[in-house]
């Protein structure tokens, strides 16, 4: 049996007081990822013709690790003509397709209902009522394709890391199974499907638990998912050093779903730790899910405040 556990007792009404642990900034190392890009982007104009940019080229290299990144750049400073031509390349249409795949794949494993109760209660109300069961990573039917280019994506700015992930998402049985899984209240699920919350699973030295961290995401300055640029992405992307440090709150007020804030810790406990969420299906959603509100990519046509909504298609 699976039971989601508040972090403060039942009769506690004020759940903003239910944040545990510090957050990080809503892009780490933003200046060093400054700096990287200013590199390449001298280095990019610099070839004829021109190599171009994506929204999610942009939010790859907002997300992915640092340092893979940082040594991506000295590889196209030693080969410049293998790395536009392969490394840029993929960073572009593979990059685009795989978040083009991946925000609008199947997510709903079970369907709310007004009527009766899910198998499992909401990780964040633990309510069973109106409550579905979520996809971490969705299904992305007969697209294999889009599996095999987040598969090289992952491969080249995530590193040795990938392989795990990369076993984890090809797996079907795992796919299909409650490791895949979370539990959500109807909004929060379809918030969860269009990006607009992640989850960041943090360490726990107790096996039957898993412990996710909610993170409000922003909307994203791109108004056009799948354009092009040939301008230093980070002016495209609306990204500056203060604004990278906060997190998308605002947006949740705005909408009246604050009572969840950034930083709130949410565990989930079973019997059987083959029943919780798998580990590497949590991280992949923590970072695709912030590469993709950085593209602008989303499933529908929320309202993000300006009234011009967008999504993948």
């Amino acid at each position: 049996m699976v039971l989601p556990l508040r972090t403060t007792p039942n009769e506690v009404e004020d759940l903003t007081d239910r944040i545990e642990t510090e957050t990080d900034s809503y892009i780490t190392d933003f200046a060093a990822r400054e700096v990287l890009i200013t590199e390449w982007d001298q280095l990019r104009r610099s070839r004829i013709p021109a190599r171009y940019f994506t929204p999610t080229a942009t939010g790859i290299l907002m997300i992915a690790p640092l340092d893979i990144l940082q040594d991506l750049l000295q590889s196209c400073k030693k080969a410049p003509d293998v790395f536009f031509d392969g490394v840029m390349a993929r960073l572009n249409k593979d990059g685009s397709e795989a978040i083009q795949s991946y925000v609008p794949g199947d997510r709903m494993a079970t369907i709310p209902s007004i009527d009766e109760d899910n198998a499992t209660p909401c990780i964040l109300t633990r309510r069973s009522r109106f409550v579905g069961t979520s996809r971490l990573f969705p299904r992305m039917g007969n697209d294999q394709q889009g599996i095999h280019r987040l598969q090289s994506i992952l491969e080249v700015f995530w590193g040795e890391k990938a392989g795990s992930w990369i076993t984890t998402l090809t797996n079907p049985d795992l796919v299909e199974s409650p490791q895949n899984h979370i539990s959500l209240g109807c909004t929060f699920q379809f918030l969860f499907f269009d990006a607009r919350v992640a989850f960041k699973p943090l360490r726990s030295a107790d096996p039957n638990e898993r412990r996710l961290q909610l993170h409000w995401l922003k909307p994203s300055a791109f108004r056009i998912f799948n354009s092009y640029f040939y301008d230093n992405p980070l002016q495209h992307a609306g990204l500056d050093a203060e604004n990278t440090k906060t997190w998308g709150d605002k947006f949740a007020n705005r909408k009246g779903w604050l009572r969840f804030k950034t930083g709130h810790v949410f565990t989930i406990r079973a019997e059987n730790p083959a029943d919780l969420p798998d580990w590497d299906m949590l991280k992949l959603q923590w970072d695709l899910h912030r590469v993709a509100v950085i593209a602008g990519a989303k499933q529908s046509y929320m309202d993000d405040g300006d009234g011009l909504g967008w999504r993948a298609r």
